[in-house]
């Protein structure tokens, strides 16, 4: 079962975090007593002058024959250096004020943090590989066994870790499962309805759904197609955007795609990434099985606009696969709102949030950090 994080290592979270807080505000304070040092010594503050005459043998008197400089000017140094020391211009035409000081105004990035805590919700959608190469969910050992003692196996662990973190962010919890690479009544489809809803309620709705498909008539084929997946799922965190927006919330989509093996069409999946690019929303694959992944591994470096793929392997992130992939969703989703101009809004007070620092990722709740079922 799925260990609750609030009442694990509770006391030892709210002391680390503690901790970094105060970092983050000795760090912040030395940084704003370095900028106001440095703009003191560009400024310099004018010295007090109390008029009058210069002291007597200060300034000597000019040789016979020669005028007396201008009130106020050094004989013993060049015109254009008197005054200077007081902030004085002497290009300056008389009545002009300087200008003000350019006081150098600290710019500061904004975080997932501070996105979450003012109020912008995680929408997510998950969807499953049921292309035959997985293996029958009745045989012991495929990647889609289900285990009649409740054992979960990997898709099930994966929809655990990742979607029960994610999930937390969602005040409705309600969403959609898909599913691609099946065939019913003959006919192949790479995208349809995991489940007898369109949206399920929370994790453990998502993993009865998922059970429930095995016993709807489905057999599995192939290929692995994914990109009426993307497609679906751009246009789905769109509208949610929208709609947030209308009521002046944020909203942030996360596709989760489980598979076992790489894509059939690399130059189709690249042009639905490609398409998906401009949407509020984040796309983490996790392989499962022993497959090598080598095509998944390249599909992020051929986008040229906005990265919003990430690809993890199940087995090489096992125990800290939900640390990778919140590291990943959370510095995407601060490059698409910063993009598009979107500031963090103000956090409400009195809410349920509450920050738990998985390295990076501040602002994550939920599952403990790579904790999986086993």
């Amino acid at each position: 079962m799925v260990t609750n994080p609030f009442t694990y290592h509770e006391k030892k979270r709210k002391k680390e975090r503690k901790r970094r807080e105060k970092q983050q505000k000795t760090e912040h304070k030395q940084k704003m007593e370095m900028m106001r040092m440095q703009h003191m010594m560009q400024n310099p503050p004018p010295q007090p002058y109390h008029g009058g005459p210069p002291p007597y043998g200060q300034h000597p008197p000019p040789p016979y024959g020669q005028q007396p400089p201008p009130y106020g000017q050094n004989s013993m140094a060049p015109p254009q250096q008197v005054g200077q020391q007081y902030g004085h211009n002497p290009s300056m035409q008389y009545g002009q004020s300087a200008p003000p000081a350019m006081v150098p105004t600290p710019t500061m990035t904004p975080t997932f943090d501070n996105y979450v805590r003012g109020g912008c919700e995680i929408q997510l959608s998950v969807a499953i590989d049921f292309s035959a190469s997985n293996g029958s969910h009745l045989q012991p050992g495929s990647l889609h066994y289900l285990d009649p003692t409740g054992r979960q196996n990997d898709y099930e662990k994966v929809i655990s870790a990742i979607g029960g973190s994610l999930a937390t962010y969602d005040s409705d919890c309600r969403m959609p499962v898909w599913g691609f690479g099946a065939n019913f009544n003959g006919q192949t489809f790479n995208l349809f309805q995991v489940g007898p809803t369109a949206e399920v309620d929370g994790i453990q709705g998502v993993l009865q759904a998922y059970r429930q498909t095995f016993s709807s008539g489905m057999v599995m084929s192939g290929p692995t197609v994914v990109t009426q997946v993307i497609d679906t799922a751009a246009a789905f965190a769109r509208k949610g955007q929208d709609e947030a927006r209308r009521v002046g919330r944020l909203k942030y989509g996360v596709l989760l795609i489980i598979t076992n093996g790489d894509v059939s069409d690399v130059n189709a999946t690249v042009a639905s990434l490609q398409r998906a690019s401009d949407s509020p929303l984040s796309i983490v694959v996790v392989g499962v099985g022993n497959y090598n992944f080598a095509a998944m591994n390249q599909l992020g470096s051929q986008l040229h606009q906005r990265n919003m793929f990430q690809f993890v392997q199940f087995n090489a992130h096992g125990t800290s696969l939900t640390h990778v992939t919140m590291n990943g969703i959370s510095s995407q989703l601060v490059d698409y709102f910063q993009r598009n101009g979107i500031q963090p809004s103000q956090p409400a007070t009195g809410g349920p949030y509450i920050p738990v620092d998985v390295g990076g990722a501040v602002g994550y709740r939920g599952v403990k950090d790579g904790e999986v079922n086993s």
